[in-house]
């Protein structure tokens, strides 16, 4: 019975580890999951703003502020870009919203910004802000 008993005792000690070893493999899979999501959606940004964005959308959006076509031309390219690394899945529908309504906001209030201050900080500020979303 002892015998028993010391298995079944070694048998409970080994689940509760399998559990234990299960739930931390199951948070790491998570992290790396949102990690390699937030390395996609950074990529889909720089694309985004430096590759697929002339200086000719720039030096509009600079002149006519939010009143230029190019303006509404770049966030639509952030949402295709956004849309293609979240894999057209429409359970991110919340998720591509926010990015890319928050990205003609920040967008709009960095040419406000940009035509008060001669300066680079509103570059700076307006990459935080977006990488922040």
């Amino acid at each position: 019975m002892q015998t028993f008993n010391l298995a079944c005792h070694i048998l409970k000690s080994f689940a509760i580890i399998s559990c234990r070893t299960l739930a931390v493999c199951k948070q790491i899979e998570s992290d790396c999951v949102m990690m390699v999501l937030f390395l996609k959606l950074l990529c889909a940004h720089i694309l985004g703003d430096f590759i697929f964005q002339p200086y000719k959308w720039v030096a509009c959006k600079e002149s006519k502020k939010h009143k230029s076509p190019y303006l509404y031309w770049h966030v639509a390219v952030h949402a295709v870009a956004t849309m293609i690394v979240l894999g057209f899945d429409p359970s991110y529908w919340l998720g591509f919203s926010i990015i890319v309504s928050s990205h003609l906001l920040i967008d709009i209030w960095k040419i406000q910004l940009k035509s008060n201050a001669k300066s680079i900080l509103p570059f700076f500020l307006d990459q935080l802000a977006h990488i922040s979303v």
